[in-house]
């Protein structure tokens, strides 16, 4: 593998393995042989008697000696012709009859708004070859690897000459554009690109050329749709927050391309509060009438939460969790033209106390009045009598209510796309994906989604469950 390279300014992506391979076409008898002079350590086989008394008709003879000078370079602006004097300062190694460029290409976007990343790439390489000119050029390509099996282009193409600057140019764009169902956008990393060029020289010699490259499609802009939540009530909401987590928003992504990408989750580790108010009903005798509740007193308890995990739904019906590091961070991979559904959920934070409802209890009142059966109050009346005065005793049951829990305060949640091969230091932007893989692209990942959600108290909400004087006795969560 060759050294780290750095690219900059043709930001142009991802991977490509490049080895050019120059193929020779076996001479026939009564060809012209190649003279070991002319091409060094190579074994140079003589044509016997018995070929040279039966000469056939001449065919072209196949070029051999030198590999195909081979360079990649960029658009000079999109829509445009080759910028064929910028040349991507790929690494390159040669041996006899190879050529192998040690750098990955990423193709371009035409969907960014990054003019540099929608640039398109073009192979190209002098119209002359072995001293002589090239007077047409045709190519083949096959893929090998995809899950299909070998792909092979619905044509032979020729190869675009450009006379002016005496070289021959080939989109990237174009290759892609000649294989079904395979777009730039589904180019895979694993995937082997072999372009097979036939070069028709000056004098009828013929030259093959063997390109194989690796090449990675852009990163797909993935549609993030929303997605209800249940309503809960203040004892479901507060049951949950206590034990798995409170869901505080659901969305689906899905990947549109076919080939696998990697999703980053990002949510901030800022605390939310969840205030609870449970209801302390409070009785009081009155005079000649008997116990009435006089007031609800609002006890206030507070529970501090905090993003820590994202429940992950594929569309088999698997369910996954993935848990945030202490950064906030986490990350799932996404299949190719996979759906998935996130749900964030909020936990309370370590060392959350666990706050129970106070038990049902019994009150006992007992007072004096008057009687009140009706037949003894409207005879004692029809006498003007005094009407009797009776003790009475009554037993209230005293029962404690979880009646509201709400959530206060601010979050802030982002959703990233990356290469499956993209490290987390890079997809963050800690890290520059040049220093690390040889890329021609400086573009780590792709920011698909972010929204910061805020949380009030509705305005039913007694404030004065807050007061230090209402405070529940335990400040916590109630399973």
């Amino acid at each position: 593998m060759s050294k780290v390279l750095n690219l900059w300014p043709y930001p142009i992506k991802e991977m490509l393995f490049l080895v050019v391979i120059l193929s020779s076409v076996g001479c026939e008898r009564g060809h012209e042989v190649i003279q070991p002079a002319q091409v060094p350590n190579r074994l140079v086989v003589q044509p016997s008697e018995e070929d040279r008394s039966e000469p056939e008709a001449a065919e072209p003879q196949v070029a051999r000696e030198r590999v195909l000078d081979l360079q990649v370079v960029p658009e000079a602006e999109i829509g445009s012709g080759a910028a064929t004097d910028r040349a991507l300062p790929l690494e390159v190694t040669s041996s006899e009859a190879e050529i192998q460029i040690h750098t990955k290409l990423h193709l371009r976007d035409p969907l960014s708004t990054d003019l540099h990343l929608g640039r398109n790439l073009f192979f190209t390489w002098p119209d002359q070859f072995h001293g002589k000119k090239i007077l047409s050029a045709r190519y083949t390509h096959r893929v090998r690897g995809a899950l299909r099996g070998t792909l092979v282009g619905g044509n032979t193409l020729n190869v675009r000459p450009d006379r002016g600057a005496h070289r021959m140019l080939l989109p990237v764009s174009e290759v892609f554009e000649n294989l079904p169902n395979y777009p730039e956008s589904s180019a895979n990393g694993e995937h082997d690109h072999l372009l097979e060029l036939e070069l028709t020289l000056q004098g009828g010699e013929l030259a093959q050329v063997t390109i194989q490259f690796q090449a990675i499609g852009p990163l797909p802009h993935p549609a993030v749709s929303p997605l209800p939540l249940p309503e809960l009530g203040a004892r479901a909401k507060a049951v949950e927050a206590a034990g798995g987590g409170l869901a505080l928003t659901r969305e689906s992504v899905e990947n549109p391309i076919d080939r696998p990408v990697r999703v980053w989750l990002k949510a901030s580790v800022t605390t939310l509060s969840l205030w609870q108010i449970v209801r302390e009903p409070v009785y009081q005798l009155v005079p000649e009438q008997g116990p009435e509740r006089v007031r609800n007193i609002p006890r206030g308890s507070l529970g501090l939460m905090q993003v820590k995990v994202v429940e992950v739904r594929r569309a088999s019906g698997n369910l996954e969790s993935v848990h945030l590091d202490a950064l906030g961070f986490g990350w799932v991979d996404l299949g190719p033209r996979e759906r998935i559904e996130l749900t964030w959920m909020a936990r309370r934070v370590l060392d959350s106390d666990s706050c129970f409802i106070p038990e049902r209890t019994r009150q006992s009142f007992d007072w004096i009045a008057e009687d009140q059966n009706p037949v003894i109050v409207t005879l004692y009346s029809a006498f003007r009598n005094p009407i009797p005065r009776i003790p009475y005793h009554r037993e209230i049951e005293i029962e404690w209510t979880l009646e509201a829990a709400e959530l206060e305060g601010k979050w802030y949640r982002e959703i990233r796309l990356s290469h499956p091969f993209v490290l987390r230091e890079q997809a963050m932007g800690d890290a520059v994906l040049d220093s690390i893989l040889p890329m021609n692209s400086f573009q780590n990942h792709r920011v698909v989604h972010s929204e910061e959600q805020s949380y009030t108290l509705s305005s039913s909400f007694e404030s004065d469950g807050r007061r230090p004087e209402n405070l529940f006795n335990c400040q916590g969560f109630f399973p």
